[in-house]
Formats: C-alpha cells, structure tokens, sequence
C-alpha cells in the first residue's frame, strides 16, 4: 500500500509566509518497507515526524521542529515494531540539536 497526500496551504510558496502541509506513507510487505513522514510549515516554522522500519525490527521516530530561533532540533527515538518472526528489542532515545 502506498500513500501521497499533500496540501498547500499559502498563495506564494517560497515567500516568508508560506504555509504548506504533507504526508505519505509506504508499507511495501514484498520487500518489508515501511515508513511515512509528515511536515507542516507555518511561515518559518517547520515541524514534523518521520518513521522508518530498521533491518533490526525497529521503528526509528525521529521529530524536528525548525525556525530562525532555535535552528533544527531533532528528537530520536527506536520502538519496537511487529516483527515477522519474534519479538523486538528495546526502546532507545537521544536526541539531536543543530544551530545555524
């Protein structure tokens, strides 16, 4: 199943005030993809989520904010994800700053 769906939301795209949204998803059970991701900007503030199945059978979550005051901040987490065959293993988390 794969999914695109995306609606901008300002008149000028590329102006300081411009205001989109988006989100897709893709869960391919042939090849054992999955991942989605969701964004939303209002102005200079960006914020959003993405996910991505990892080889070990974990979800890997990462949220970020961005803007002029505080620059890209990403958080980034691990969860345990259905696995085919067995358990998942554990919850990590650390996260991640960056400035301009």
């Amino acid at each position: 199943m794969r999914a695109y769906e995306s609606n901008r939301l300002g008149d000028d795209y590329g102006s300081d005030d411009s205001n989109f949204q988006y989100r897709y998803m893709v869960s391919d059970p042939l090849t054992g993809d999955a991942k989605s991701q969701h964004e939303t900007r209002r102005g200079d503030a960006v914020t959003g989520e993405y996910r991505v199945l990892e080889a070990n059978g974990l979800m890997r979550v990462v949220s970020y904010t961005a803007d002029d005051a505080h620059g890209f901040v990403a958080h980034v987490r691990w969860e345990p994800a259905e696995r085919p065959h067995g358990p998942a293993v554990s919850h990590q988390e650390v996260s991640q700053q960056h400035s301009h």
